[in-house]
């Protein structure tokens, strides 16, 4: 079942999530990381790899757009203040106010403000909200290839590896001609 069919048969389509949802949450994590910095590590090349990551949600001009900027309040909210705002969501979902996915951005919010964006040694975010989309891509079944929908960002991709790999292997060796 799809979004689409979901809706159809009279469900909620957002009571899942879907690889443009999980894709937007990683992109969100790794849009957070540049805002995370300690002033001393402050690079100006950060806004712009931050932008490589939001400006693609904040343009779509869709529902997922909204649901980015939710995303980016709900963040805000709970690193202002933790007490308040799970107060705010608990009173709200009593209420029935949120939807399954503002509920997943609360969520997702708070986590955020209590670990913040997650590293291993070699600065890779380790957050399951990035991990999971490997995963989502591993349980394709057969050939099917991942939607274009949530198709990984150029920098996701990174690997400076490969930069260094390429380098070395186009350096003139000595005594061998070309």
């Amino acid at each position: 079942m799809n979004e689409n069919t979901a809706a159809q048969q009279g469900a909620d389509p957002n009571e899942h999530e879907s690889p443009t949802e999980i894709r937007m949450r990683a992109d969100f994590m790794h849009a957070n990381q540049y805002i995370d910095r300690d002033p001393e590590d402050y690079d100006p090349a950060d806004s712009v790899e931050q932008a490589e990551y939001s400006l693609p949600w904040l343009t779509r001009g869709d529902e997922w757009t909204a649901h980015w900027c939710y995303l980016e309040d709900a963040t805000n909210r709970w690193r202002a203040d933790r007490d308040e705002a799970a107060d705010v969501t608990m009173i709200a979902d009593a209420e029935g106010v949120l939807s399954p996915i503002h509920l997943r951005s609360e969520e997702q919010a708070c986590h955020i403000a209590e670990h913040g964006v997650e590293r291993d040694a070699y600065g890779l975010l380790t957050s399951h909200y990035v991990t999971r989309v490997e995963n989502y891509y591993d349980t394709l079944p057969g050939e099917i290839t991942p939607p274009a929908t949530v198709a990984p960002s150029a920098l996701a991709d990174y690997r400076p590896g490969n930069a260094l790999a390429t380098h070395a292997a186009n350096i003139e060796r000595e005594g061998v001609q070309r």
